[in-house]
């Protein structure tokens, strides 16, 4: 997957899934971290700790559901309307004949949380977020993170937090952090919970 130089509007026709998983490949290409859809908004997106609109037009509020059921399942609509948050995984895979901008052997994998909100005068909107998952992850020893604190977070036993604000570099210190431990402690537990995912 090339990365490119520039960054600005994605060229969107009809907001379709298979137009979105394009989408979503142009955003781990242009080193998004994370992807906003809600119906009746802007799609919107967060790049190196700032929003930027990525689309001219509003996404339609009548394809949210169409949508939803592609990318996530029919189960998912009823639980979010009931006020019941879900979190979903996509994972787009290149093939041989370079489907989505992805080689065969790439994936582009996706972590989305769903919940019902508002957006301008729609009252029952389906918000998505979701965050993308960087395919390759950093050696936490080269994160420049002090040899005591590293020290602090591969404890024997306890409970530790890992706090910030939005693309801040928490899942990322998290998955170098599990690489990590799972390398020098074979034996290790480790429980997580994040909110959302």
């Amino acid at each position: 997957m090339n990365i490119p130089d520039e960054f600005g509007l994605f060229p969107f026709q009809r907001f379709t899934a298979d137009e979105l998983r394009h989408f979503f490949v142009w955003c781990a290409a242009h080193k998004v971290s994370d992807v906003d859809l809600t119906g009746g908004s802007p799609v919107s997106v967060s790049r190196f700790g700032r929003r930027v609109r990525c689309s001219s037009a509003t996404l339609p509020t009548t394809l949210m559901s169409s949508l939803i059921d592609e990318l996530f399942g029919r189960e998912v609509i009823p639980r979010v309307l009931a006020g019941n948050p879900v979190d979903r995984t996509i994972q787009i895979n290149g093939d041989a004949s370079g489907r989505y901008g992805l080689k065969r052997g790439e994936r582009i994998r996706l972590r989305s949380h769903l919940i019902q909100g508002t957006s301008g005068a729609e009252e029952k909107a389906i918000s998505i977020t979701m965050r993308v998952i960087p395919t390759e992850i950093p050696d936490i020893l080269s994160m420049n993170i002090e040899p005591n604190l590293l020290e602090a977070m591969v404890c024997k036993s306890g409970l530790g937090f890992v706090c910030g604000e939005t693309g801040s570099g928490k899942s990322t210190l998290c998955a170098a952090l599990y690489c990590y431990i799972k390398k020098n402690y074979p034996n290790a537990k480790i429980v997580t919970y994040e909110d959302p995912v």
